[in-house]
């Protein structure tokens, strides 16, 4: 049976594992320094006999004769200065304790038998000199810089940071001769380094020699080689971008060259002119959005017409304007109330159409803006909603905001919330935060604004049983507007109440919630989403008839898919 090794101990309490020595050095009462804290070495248990305990509060003056008992291959330490006499710390207080030691001026201690590691003396203040460890690493100094040099710059600059002329016997140099020595070689190209090495070593020696040094305004400093070269390029550039424009100029034949011309010179008097206005609420002159003729210079063929014709075709431009074949003023008011009175009687919207965009071509060639234009374009508008013509509305209302904009008067409030539905319609987030943030207090107490912004209020927090209440009380023309997207929102509010109710929902109760005329129409809006088998028809009353919701989520998301996929945005915006 073999012997279990021996347990070591601190004190009573504090076991150790085997073939450990502590080591302990106790604090003086009464000094104010620190004494390092218990620490383990690993030894040989037959080459040093273990104590068997470390008494903890053995005094000062004690200690050598117990480490001669204790450690009789070692040599006694030297004693302690006197000290009074007083309380010594605990062991968890020794533990706390941050240690500070410092070299020794004793000879080193011999080596015991056994031993692995390296003893020396360390002599903490007015403490005892006991073994302690060795550092195991080589002390060096950290490298202060953590920039290096750009390759080919060979002046070397100096550390100094001086923000004033040094004094005499010093030679430094000012932070900006240090910046403007960067900035060169760091825009430098690798082959002009040694042209700029040379150039900026003159530069930086004639100052020194003219004493300038300090004065010499290093921001707005320049190196030769360095400005002839973005010179060079520059003109690169140019010759490039010529030789670009005179291949294509050459290729177009003298009439498309001069109509181009013409037209870059409308473009710069506009843009001068918009420039020079004081207000920014004035949009620029109305372009010619009715026709494409880009080429012809409005101000220049600005004519008054006197033609005496009511009806008249309208044809698109390719030349300059007839006068023989425009009406004036007077004659366009009276061919507005034949058109008026024709789309009462005939209701021809094709026919209307064509005659209001001619008298519109008329109002644009005699540059009339007036009542008479925003009564012009306020009827087409109106009667383009009627029609569901989205794209001649949208010109039309492209127009207004123009005129409105220069103080004519009309309906701006009533357009105005059309405009808001027609981007609710379009699915024109951007537009529609635009026109939110030039809205005024006046016209958000509107009714019919107010009633565009309910309408936008319904549709971003998904209220479509509010939705649908608006839109069976829409004010002037707005109904013809959300036509345009009231299916699709009750394609979305019917995937809703598919997840929201079970089993069955009646058709009477889809009517009044989502705004339908009657059970009818209803029943034929189900079945065009695909849901024709999940309806239970029980009687002949429509109303009574029941709908499957569960069964009915798969057709209705769909038809939501094929109602959000596209918008056919017409016009311009």
């Amino acid at each position: 049976m073999t012997n279990p090794p021996p347990s070591w101990s601190l004190g009573n309490n504090l076991p150790l594992p085997p073939h450990t020595v502590p080591q302990l050095i106790p604090p003086i009462p009464g000094s104010s320094s620190s004494y390092p804290s218990t620490t383990t070495t690993n030894l040989s248990p037959m080459s040093v006999p273990p104590p068997p305990a470390i008494p903890l509060n053995i005094p000062p003056e004690q200690l050598p004769a117990w480490f001669a008992q204790h450690y009789p291959h070692l040599p006694p330490p030297p004693p302690p200065p006197p000290v009074n006499a007083g309380t010594y710390p605990t062991l968890q207080q020794s533990f706390v304790q941050p240690a500070v030691p410092y070299s020794s001026q004793l000879p080193p201690l011999p080596q015991p038998p056994g031993v692995p590691v390296t003893f020396s003396y360390a002599q903490a203040a007015g403490g005892v000199a006991m073994p302690a460890f060795q550092p195991a690493f080589t002390a060096v100094n950290a490298k202060k810089t953590i920039s290096k040099p750009k390759p080919g710059n060979v002046l070397s600059l100096p550390t100094t940071h001086a923000s004033s002329p040094p004094s005499a016997g010093k030679t430094e140099w000012p932070e900006s001769l240090k910046a403007f020595v960067n900035r060169a070689f760091s825009d430098c190209p690798d082959d002009l380094k040694h042209v700029l090495e040379r150039e900026v070593k003159d530069i930086v020696t004639s100052a020194f020699e003219q004493n300038i040094v300090w004065t010499t305004n290093w921001d707005l400093k320049t190196v030769p080689c360095l400005e002839g070269r973005k010179k060079k390029d520059a003109d690169k550039k140019r010759k490039k971008g010529q030789n670009m424009n005179e291949k294509s100029i050459g290729l177009m034949n003298p009439g498309e060259r001069d109509r181009r011309e013409k037209r870059a010179r409308r473009f710069e008097e506009e843009a001068a002119a918009e420039r020079a206005k004081t207000t920014a609420a004035v949009p620029p002159p109305p372009t010619a959005t009715d026709y494409e003729a880009d080429g012809i210079d409005w101000d220049q063929h600005t004519i008054i017409g006197y033609s005496t014709t009511l009806e008249k075709k309208y044809l698109r431009l390719t030349s300059a304007p007839d006068p023989s074949t425009v009406r004036p003023l007077h004659i366009l008011k009276d061919a507005l109330e034949l058109v008026k009175a024709k789309w009462r009687k005939d209701n021809n919207y094709s026919y209307v159409c064509d005659q209001f965009k001619s008298i519109r071509q008329d109002l644009t060639v005699q540059r009339i803006r007036n009542g008479f234009s925003v009564s012009v374009y306020e009827t087409h508008a109106r009667i383009a909603l009627e029609k569901g013509d989205l794209g001649e509305y949208n010109q039309c209302q492209t127009q207004l905001q123009q005129l409105y904009a220069l103080g004519i008067d009309g309906h701006p409030t009533e357009f105005l919330a059309y405009r808001i539905l027609y981007f609710l319609y379009a699915r024109s987030r951007t537009e529609v935060n635009d026109v939110l943030t030039r809205l005024t207090e006046e016209d958000k107490m509107d009714p019919n604004v107010r009633h565009a912004l309910d309408v936008r209020k319904a549709l971003t927090s998904g209220n479509y049983r509010k939705l649908f209440r608006l839109y069976m009380d829409v004010p002037n023309m707005g109904a013809y507007l959300m036509d345009n997207f009231v299916e699709r929102e009750r394609v979305r509010a019917l995937c809703v109440m598919a997840k929201s109710y079970r089993p069955t929902l009646d058709v009477r109760f889809i009517t009044e919630e989502l705004g339908f005329e009657n059970d009818v129409e209803t029943v034929q809006f189900l079945e065009a989403q695909g849901v024709q088998q999940q309806i239970l028809r029980e009687g002949a009353n429509a109303g009574k008839w029941r709908v499957q919701m569960r069964e009915s989520m798969q057709p209705l998301e769909n038809a939501r898919a094929r109602a959000f996929k596209v918008v056919d945005i017409k016009g311009q915006i």
